[in-house]
């Protein structure tokens, strides 16, 4: 049983779990080690793309008989009482929780979750994707358009934030993530989309800009965290 505590597990790549006393939530699973606790799951899909999916998630409902699928709309998916769809710039409420969206800047939605008074914003592949082969023109689209998805998100409260940091981007790959935390002062920050690249998040916290925020150290499957 969680009490007063909010616990956060890493399962994969950008999959996380956040449990707190009333409610297990999982995030953008695709594969790895997890186990339904008994009280209500809720699951979020942030898009299809298939290291953030995996239609496995709805052989869930064996094991929990209260489990609710909040997807993104490029998930095919058919809505019933327990899936639901959601674009971008759309809200929705079910039980204690209040869904807003934000888009992305490569496929689906953001998710920025209230729950029990506390606001969890879940960024899938919401990102600064700065690749050194992309155009000029192709760097500044991207960085236009990830601004303007900051500057929506930078008037809410974060309480928790899962943000990409990707490996991959080699010298920016902390680009993305610095001007999030710069902007939308979240209190905790858990990376997201690094594989078991567990390096780069002790890079990532070597330069970050803000002293105001928590980055947390992943550097296993399975770490849990209590907050």
């Amino acid at each position: 049983m969680i009490k007063d505590k909010i616990k956060i597990e890493y399962i994969y790549h950008s999959g996380y779990t956040i449990e707190t006393e009333k409610y297990f939530m999982v995030f953008d699973y695709f594969k790895g080690d997890i186990e339904l606790p008994d009280k209500p799951v809720v699951v979020f899909s942030s898009h299809a793309h298939p290291d953030h999916y995996n239609e496995d998630i709805f052989r869930w409902t064996l094991a929990s008989d209260d489990i609710t699928y909040i997807l993104s709309d490029d998930i095919i998916a058919s809505p019933n009482g327990r899936i639901r769809l959601m674009g971008p710039y759309e809200r929705i409420n079910f039980m204690d929780f209040t869904v807003d969206t934000f888009a992305s800047t490569d496929q689906g939605v953001s998710f920025l979750v209230n729950v029990e008074g506390i606001d969890i914003f879940f960024a899938g592949d919401l990102h600064w994707w700065y690749w050194e082969e992309d155009s000029s023109e192709d760097k500044f689209q991207m960085e236009k358009d990830f601004k303007y998805q900051i500057d929506k998100i930078k008037q809410h409260k974060i309480d928790i934030a899962f943000f990409p940091v990707d490996p991959r981007l080699g010298d920016n790959f902390a680009l993305g993530g610095n001007y999030f935390i710069q902007k939308t002062n979240p209190t905790h920050f858990f990376p997201l989309h690094f594989g078991d690249n567990f390096e780069i998040i002790d890079d990532f916290i070597n330069n970050l800009p803000s002293d105001n925020t928590h980055v947390y150290n992943v550097d296993q499957r399975n770490q849990e965290f209590f907050i």
